[in-house]
């Protein structure tokens, strides 16, 4: 490219030569002569100086022409195009004005002025008429050049005007989103827009570059021949984001259009495919909800939904942590834990089914388990309820929840559910527990056309009617056939004890009476075992009572009878099959074992041989009431509810004010007391009994507030408590 004059400095050389001529008369053959011999950038202001002082001099005007002319192809139109329009006017300006005043006597006197222009001095005859005809030749020359610069500067500044727009939208992108992948899960309509913007700006800097490169080379300029290299954009918020030189004759330029057919490409395969799955599994998700909420039987072939691996991989490649993984989560641990709420094990209508206590408490802890990962999800996904993080999916929660607050409104209506299923099932266990015939509340038995009552309750013994009976204790063996026990009401207004053996349907397979003891015999623990049963009669007459204990076997004949030592009731009774020992628990006078919290007597816990000899007891003094004895860890955890105890260093332990607390005994296998645990609570708790979960953990199982009375409403509306406790009797989990 030619170098080109600055314009400072074309400025700076008139304005020193415009002094000099002011200092200096010269005559126009000394111009003339220096206009042969010197740039014309120092004549140039000569010839405007005298142009002033003799207007109808014509060669003034020609030359100023020819200069001028000179310069529109000496300066770069790509960069001083003001500069170069500017003498072009000045061309037609100075050459017009050199045609207008031409007369045959002045080109006869001023021939000589006109040899410096080589194409008139070769035409040695010089009249106006060739004189005119160049002068119209450099005019339309002029006008041409005028033309082509526009044609040239017009594609060039186009072009590149169109390629800064491309870097500007580029740019402002990056500034919107800091990852390609928030481009992906937020595009929305106005990106879309944007999107287009660049492709057409970008396909609009190629077209004027071609035109351009077409332009000036049918009129080439300042030897210009720029070639444009596309280089692709790789990294996101790296590459793409510079400006580039147009004036180098190698213009590296970012390929905007094809970085934006790869965004349409993933947006409307990948990620419209993503979103179409998102909407399907959502519905085939809330399908499966709805179906287990509106399901009123139970059913153990049921299997949980699982949530395609694919659609997660899918959403978590443009979105790991996303708001839509953690909502389809939930949902899908939502539906294993309904789906495990509707076993048979929880129905407590269910009379064809036999689960013991412990298989119970086993279903009931794994229940709460999931009832934790729905509701640890749940406040996952409710975390992530943001403005940015819904947006990625803006079009599916508006569709689906009516938007942010709709989506809020379904999380806090979600915890909510949740609670109230958890309370009721919780209920149901807690039902069982207080009453385990609850199965059967209401029912009767038919011994030889004996209606005998198939539920236990405790009733005053002066209430009840001569010959009526009242079941005091329900026991089921592994195989789900029914030990009963209770008082019939004689004439003499005795109490005698009866003990009858089921099946599964209740059909009698033996019932036997108990010779009376000449009080009032209530039958107050049966326990079942692989060749028939035990069963404690509390024998109560006047002021002394008793308890007097009793082997059957299958058949229901009589294999033994022994007197037990302590004349506290006999609360439970643990067997040993394989040492043939007996673990006993006593504790209190009064039957009702939950009338007894303010019962002062010690609590007994002794080991006694089948022939009826104790080889240990233990004492522990407190004042409560008894709620159950399990094996652990080779020894036995005692729970009660106390408001006072000794502890092992012979302090007197108290609650405060009129709540209760939780005793827990940990005992050696000979009996020795190792420790005493009192469980703190927040509120007073009320434990109806002690599940053994395995060898290790046990599940305390109760109301949050001290009543005896807690299901006459249907038991549904008191608070659980609900704790498991490991070998050192330490509170592991409590809710």
């Amino acid at each position: 490219m030619k170098k080109i004059v600055p314009i400072i400095f074309v400025i700076f050389i008139l304005v020193q030569v415009a002094f000099t001529v002011q200092g200096q008369r010269l005559k126009y053959k000394d111009i003339y002569e220096q206009l042969l011999t010197k740039k014309p950038e120092e004549v140039y202001s000569l010839l405007q100086e005298y142009q002033k002082k003799d207007p109808l001099h014509v060669n003034t005007y020609f030359q100023l022409g020819v200069i001028s002319q000179k310069w529109t192809k000496d300066y770069d139109p790509l960069i001083k195009l003001e500069e170069v329009n500017f003498f072009i006017y000045n061309t037609d300006l100075y050459f017009g004005l050199a045609k207008s005043k031409l007369t045959e006597k002045e080109i006869r006197k001023n021939k000589k002025y006109y040899r410096n222009v080589e194409s008139i001095t070769q035409d040695s005859k010089l009249s106006i008429e060739n004189l005119s005809i160049y002068i119209d030749k450099q005019l339309d020359n002029n006008r041409l050049h005028e033309e082509n610069i526009l044609v040239i500067t017009d594609n060039y500044e186009k072009s590149v005007s169109n390629y800064n727009k491309c870097v500007e939208i580029y740019l402002d992108i990056n500034r919107k989103y800091n990852k390609l992948k928030d481009i992906y899960m937020m595009a929305d309509q106005t990106f879309l827009d944007q999107l287009e913007s660049l492709s057409s700006t970008f396909d609009s800097t190629l077209y004027y570059f071609q035109e351009y490169s077409l332009s000036i080379t049918n009129y080439p300029i300042n030897e210009y021949r720029q070639k444009m290299n596309l280089i692709p954009i790789v990294t996101y918020r790296l590459d793409g984001l510079t400006s580039s030189d147009f004036l180098q004759n190698e213009i590296s330029v970012w390929d905007y259009r094809s970085w934006v057919a790869e965004i349409r490409k993933v947006l409307d395969s990948d990620i419209q495919n993503m979103r179409d799955e998102i909407e399907a599994k959502n519905k085939k998700l809330n399908a499966e909800i709805t179906e287990l909420k509106r399901m009123k039987t139970f059913d153990n072939t049921l299997e949980p939904y699982k949530v395609d691996e694919k659609i997660v991989y899918k959403i978590g490649k443009y979105d790991p942590s996303s708001l839509i993984i953690s909502l389809f989560m939930y949902k899908e641990s939502l539906i294993d834990f309904l789906t495990y709420q509707q076993k048979k094990i929880n129905n407590l209508q269910d009379t064809t089914m036999y689960y013991s206590l412990e298989r119970k408490g086993r279903y009931y802890q794994e229940l709460i388990r999931k009832m934790d990962d729905v509701d640890s999800l749940g406040n996952h996904f409710s975390s992530l309820i943001t403005e940015k993080d819904v947006a990625k999916y803006n079009t599916f929660v508006i569709k689906s929840y009516t938007g942010i607050s709709g989506f809020r409104n379904y999380s806090n209506n979600e915890n909510r559910f949740l609670e109230k299923e958890l309370k009721e099932s919780l209920g149901k266990y807690i039902r069982f527990i207080y009453e385990e015939s609850v199965f059967f509340k209401g029912k009767t038995f038919d011994n030889e056309g004996d209606l005998v009552p198939f539920e236990v309750s405790i009733l005053p013994f002066d209430s009840l009617e001569i010959g009526q009976k009242q079941t005091t204790a329900i026991k089921r063996d592994k195989n789900g056939k029914f030990y009963i026990a209770g008082v019939l009401k004689n004439k003499e207004t005795k109490g005698i004890a009866y003990i009858a053996f089921l099946d599964k349907r209740k059909n009698v397979l033996w019932y036997n009476e108990i010779p009376a003891s000449g009080g009032i015999d209530y039958p107050t623990c049966i326990t079942a075992t692989t060749t028939g049963c035990f069963v404690n009669v509390h024998a109560m007459k006047a002021e002394n009572a008793s308890n007097i204990f009793y082997r059957f076997d299958k058949m229901g004949n009589k294999l033994a009878k022994k007197d037990l030592p302590h004349n506290e009731v006999l609360r439970t009774a643990i067997y040993d099959n394989v040492n043939e020992k007996l673990f006993l628990a006593f504790k209190g006078t009064n039957i009702d074992p939950l009338k007894n919290i303010g019962n002062t007597e010690d609590l007994i816990i002794s080991e006694m041989t089948t022939s009826g000899v104790e080889n240990w007891k233990t004492i522990l003094k407190l004042k409560g009431n008894f709620v159950d004895m399990n094996r652990i860890g080779g020894g036995f955890f005692v729970v009660a509810n106390y408001t006072e105890y000794i502890d092992n260093g012979g302090s007197l332990q108290k609650t405060s004010g009129s709540d209760n607390g939780v005793f827990v005994g940990i005992l050696a296998s000979k009996g020795e007391l190792k420790d005493i645990k009192s469980i703190k609570l927040e509120s007073s708790a009320f434990v109806l009994r002690s599940v053994k979960l395995n060898s290790e953990e046990i599940n305390l199982v109760g109301v949050k507030k001290n009543s005896f009375d807690i299901f006459k409403s249907g038991g549904n509306q008191v608070d659980i408590y609900y704790s498991i406790l490991n070998k050192e009797a330490e509170v592991i989990y409590e809710k």
